[in-house]
């Protein structure tokens, strides 16, 4: 009896830490990247990246632009900083608006591909005042 009930306790314990577990790696989302900030939804639909000496700098903008747009008439923005030659776990992406000071969202989870023409970020980040973003996105790499 003791063994049976020891059997059940077991298995629904195993059960329940299955399915209550969250899946950290959220890193190879394909849907395509959004961001929340002071309660208004952006999704992803310009931006560009470019040589910062030691980074390589990505924005992101929920609007039309590419390498001819400046990054001062940005109203709404994501903006990321690529480490060259380094490993970095723990990214800091800034969420940003016209006249606001932008919010840091530090040791967001970032990966990314580069290929000399562009670059593709999957995004996951949440600052302490709950705007988030999520998802994935390519940008033009600007020379």
């Amino acid at each position: 009896m003791i063994k049976k009930l020891t059997t059940i306790i077991c298995v629904a314990t195993a059960t329940l830490v299955m399915s209550c577990s969250k899946n950290e790696d959220k890193n190879d989302n394909t849907q395509q990247l959004y961001w929340e900030m002071e309660g208004q939804r952006f999704t992803a639909q310009g931006g560009k990246a470019f040589d910062n000496g030691n980074s390589i700098s990505v924005f992101v903008t929920p609007h039309q632009s590419d390498c001819s747009s400046k990054e001062y008439s940005f109203e709404n923005y994501l903006n990321v900083e690529i480490p060259k030659n380094s490993k970095t776990e723990g990214y800091n992406v800034v969420f940003g608006r016209k006249g606001s000071i932008p919010m840091n969202a530090l040791n967001s989870k970032i990966r990314y591909e580069h290929n000399g023409e562009q670059i593709t970020i999957w995004v996951e980040a949440k600052t302490i005042l709950g705007h988030k973003a999520e998802g994935k996105y390519t940008v033009p790499y600007c020379k």
